[in-house]
């Protein structure tokens, strides 16, 4: 197989274990990241490693270690009931990977250009206490911009149910 092109830490393809420097399956891997957090009143700036639940962003959780995305996240409930978001990724490190790469639509295993970074915008409005009116823009740099409009109604199926 070789030794993978990013060096170690690696997983090509839909291989779910990272390889080693000789391109065999590691033993053992895991990773670190740290996010830094500061709140002023209602608005929230995180920048560091993050995982973000967003209608167009989203961290999956699906393999052994979490997918993560490295960047700067600002959430702001300043105005009533109106959730403002905004923030700026450029760094991603895969579900089954211990590494950080660029951005890219199908991931750097499939060999495509690295993006300049993911910029996103959003706002959710809660218009009743069971109606949120969602919009979200996105731009990953050199491939897409993408528009998210959504309702979200909670129906509770029982009393005290929000």
């Amino acid at each position: 197989m070789g030794v993978a092109p990013d060096g170690e830490g690696y997983h090509p393809g839909g291989s779910m274990i990272p390889d080693d420097s000789d391109g065999s399956g590691v033993d053992e891997w895991s990773r670190l990241g740290i996010t830094g957090k500061t709140r002023f009143s209602k608005t929230e700036l995180r920048y560091g490693t993050l995982m973000p639940r967003l209608p167009i962003l989203v961290s999956s959780e699906a393999r052994l270690l979490p997918q993560t995305s490295e960047g700067l996240l600002m959430t702001s409930k300043e105005v009533g009931d109106l959730t403002l978001t905004g923030g700026w990724m450029d760094k991603v490190t895969g579900r089954a990977s211990t590494n950080r790469t660029g951005l890219a639509v199908l991931g750097q295993a499939t060999g495509n250009e690295k993006s300049g970074g993911l910029f996103l915008a959003g706002a959710d409005y809660k218009m009743t206490k069971q109606l949120t009116g969602q919009y979200y823009y996105s731009h990953l740099k050199g491939y897409f911009t993408q528009i998210f409009l959504g309702l979200v109604h909670l129906l509770p199926i029982g009393d005290n149910q929000y």
